[in-house]
């Protein structure tokens, strides 16, 4: 695999490599990550980690197309510290709308950015290599009901994927990626 090489050459010339792993939900991102973290040894932070929390969520924001992604955390939390020794991170619990601390984690050469939302143009300046999963709708649906059952599936169709797919064509992520595998 052609993104395989191109970090090993990243790794060999002494250079951190950030990927950014983006597409559909249901589309193998998080399947993906494991694979490059166990071939990298690489540290690997979740989008959905970085969801926007209800007090931001004013009609102006929640209009941007992104919006619901807390990039503003993300960079400050990630990216100001990803040539220290450690790396911060907290997970947004969306349940009870809290922060909640983890303890900074041991920097690695190979930064992962897991999730939709995660090609950004605000995260463009910090991301070596874009890859975007792609999945056909039928596949989607069959994966989403497996994994969430039908309840969640409806509310994915009806709420999340037309969001994604408003994202995915208003910045043209696709066409945008360094990197496009298909299932």
């Amino acid at each position: 695999m052609e993104l395989i090489q191109k970090i090993k050459e990243q790794i060999k010339d002494g250079k951190k490599v950030v990927i950014a792993i983006d597409g559909p939900s249901a589309s193998g991102k998080s399947t993906l990550s494991s694979a490059l973290i166990e071939s990298f040894d690489a540290l690997v932070f979740h989008v959905d980690d970085y969801f926007l929390p209800e007090h931001m969520k004013t009609p102006s924001r929640i209009s941007e197309i992104g919006g619901f992604f807390h990039y503003e955390r993300m960079i400050s939390e990630i990216f100001a510290t990803i040539h220290e020794s450690h790396i911060i991170s907290h997970h947004f619990n969306c349940s009870t709308q809290t922060l909640e601390k983890r303890e900074p984690f041991p920097n690695k050469d190979v930064i992962i950015i897991e999730g939709v939302y995660s090609h950004h143009p605000i995260l463009s300046s910090y991301i070596q290599f874009k890859v975007f999963m792609d999945v056909d709708e039928e596949e989607q649906e069959r994966r989403i009901l497996r994994r969430n059952g039908p309840k969640m599936l409806q509310r994915w169709q009806d709420e999340w994927i037309p969001l994604e797919n408003q994202y995915f064509t208003h910045f043209d992520i696709k066409n945008q990626a360094d990197f496009i595998i298909s299932i």
